[in-house]
């Protein structure tokens, strides 16, 4: 179920690159890490992806953690394009982004 997630974070990453989506790797940096730029030293730390279980009751959206640069992102996303919109919504509608 991870793998089929990762496969969706991938193609999402691939279509932000080429400009097919409403947000940018920058705009993804930012989601995780609070910064949409790499600083010039780099980050201290790795960011780390850990997956969850959705809960079938409810919209499952990806977060993070700034502070511990964590991505948790849900198990058994398998539509790449449900993934992308799913993405989507929460970095654009993340509380202090924009």
């Amino acid at each position: 179920m991870e793998d089929d997630t990762i496969f969706c974070w991938e193609i999402f990453l691939k279509d932000c690159e080429d400009g097919k989506t409403k947000t940018s790797l920058n705009d993804i940096l930012a989601f995780i890490s609070g910064d949409d730029v790499i600083p010039p030293m780099g980050f201290e730390d790795s960011i780390d992806v850990e997956f969850f279980t959705p809960n079938p009751d409810a919209i499952a959206y990806p977060t993070a953690s700034t502070c511990a640069l964590e991505l948790h992102m849900p198990r058994g996303m398998e539509d790449p394009v449900d993934f992308r919109n799913l993405f989507e919504e929460a970095i654009l509608n993340g509380k202090g982004l924009w």
